[in-house]
């Protein structure tokens, strides 16, 4: 009876585990994103208050600027501006 080899037994060169790991690791940001939307407000983009969920977005979340900022005043080039206290780093911005 032929035997096949263990999985256990199976050695991997760093080529082929970078190949098998790089897809996985590529999507891992995307599956943990997070829609944070923001307050109508003119608080600063870095202020828990600024935001509907109260909690400031992260590296991970995806910012949503949706139809629902409107009191915030257009500035002389007619756009909606929001301060910002500090750097800011999102997984995206819509």
């Amino acid at each position: 009876m032929k035997q096949f080899p263990s999985l256990l037994r199976c050695r991997l060169s760093r080529k082929q585990l970078v190949r098998l790991l790089t897809p996985v690791l590529a999507f891992a940001p995307i599956v943990n994103a997070a829609d944070v939307f923001k307050a109508n407000n003119v608080d600063a983009l870095n202020r828990a208050t600024s935001w509907t969920s109260g909690a400031v977005p992260t590296a991970t979340d995806v910012a949503v600027f949706d139809s629902s900022v409107v009191d915030v005043p257009l500035d002389v080039d007619g756009y909606r501006s929001m301060p910002l206290e500090s750097p800011a780093s999102y997984q995206g911005i819509r």
